[in-house]
């Protein structure tokens, strides 16, 4: 970036596509407060006079089809200030955990208002699709994928949030299958966007998760290299894990950083979701691939 140069704040995908388009916020275009307001990138991108959908993500496969119906619960259960929402959402997150999930109002749209804006907020839910275009879909992310679906013959989109969870589950192409059940999707017709996340070269899990995976998908073995030492292999982001080893020594009281118990890995979510797309009928070259790493890049991205 030149010194002279605006801050970048966010990054657009699926250019040109019928005025539609997907955007992902840099930490210039983020805010300190609510994660959802950020009054300046809707303003640039004018995107001010539609209604948001917040969904709240719990990372799990939940896909909400964004429609008059939705749209109505939401208003017909009003307007909530945040510590009122707040409190909704954990005794839906509870229930959830605790097996009792049902048609509880507790787990209804509902609206909400943050610094001007107003959105439709929806418990347990990490994906979102729709064929209106009066709304904006949302998603939070710090590490994980932002998945992008668009269909440019029914005029529909949806947008997943995947951290590994939710790529263990699918949940770009349950997104995909969502929109085929509620607008008559064909995959063949789709242009998809993966966005910018954290790499292979910085993505560690334990074996567990490896194994997991193994499981679900054949080809898991292509996306995940092993690592002995359990150490980052990316030089860009060396001085991070130094930073996070000192700091995990110093919470445990230890004067090193703990030796794993199981092998560790270095896993390729986007590759993995990617695959899962074009598996799923969605073109490989429809579907477009952000390289930024969001660890590797503290000063463009916020990083768990």
């Amino acid at each position: 970036m030149k010194a002279n140069a605006p801050e970048k704040k966010y990054i657009r995908y699926l250019r040109g596509e019928d005025g539609v388009f997907a955007a992902y916020s840099t930490r210039a275009g983020g805010v300190p407060s609510y994660p959802y307001s950020n009054p300046d990138v809707f303003a640039e991108l004018r995107v001010t006079d539609r209604l948001f959908v917040w969904p709240n993500q719990i990372h799990k496969t939940g896909i909400a089809v964004v429609d008059g119906g939705l749209i109505g619960a939401a208003i017909r259960n009003g307007k909530l200030p945040g510590e009122d929402a707040a409190s909704r959402i954990r005794a839906a997150e509870e229930a959830e955990a605790a097996g009792k999930r049902g048609e509880d109002p507790l787990f209804e749209p509902f609206l909400l208002e943050k610094d001007g804006l107003t959105g439709i907020r929806i418990p347990l839910t990490d994906g979102v699709v729709t064929d209106r275009t009066d709304v904006v879909l949302t998603s939070i992310h710090a590490d994980c994928l932002a998945v992008y679906v668009y269909d440019p013959v029914h005029h529909a989109a949806g947008l997943c949030h995947a951290g590994w969870k939710g790529t263990l589950g699918n949940i770009a192409v349950r997104t995909l299958e969502t929109m085929t059940e509620a607008y008559g999707t064909d995959p063949k017709d789709v242009r998809c966007a993966i966005s910018a996340g954290i790499d292979q070269c910085c993505f560690q899990v334990g074996e567990e998760v490896v194994l997991a995976f193994r499981a679900a998908y054949p080809y898991a073995d292509e996306y995940a290299t092993a690592d002995a030492e359990g150490a980052s292999n990316c030089h860009a982001c060396g001085d991070m894990e130094r930073l996070a080893a000192e700091l995990r020594a110093k919470r445990l009281g230890e004067a090193e950083r703990p030796a794993f118990e199981t092998p560790r890995y270095h896993m390729n979510l986007k590759g993995i979701n990617k695959r899962q797309l074009t598996g799923a009928g969605v073109p490989s070259g429809a579907i477009e691939v952000d390289s930024h790493c969001t660890c590797c890049e503290p000063k463009l991205f916020w990083s768990y």
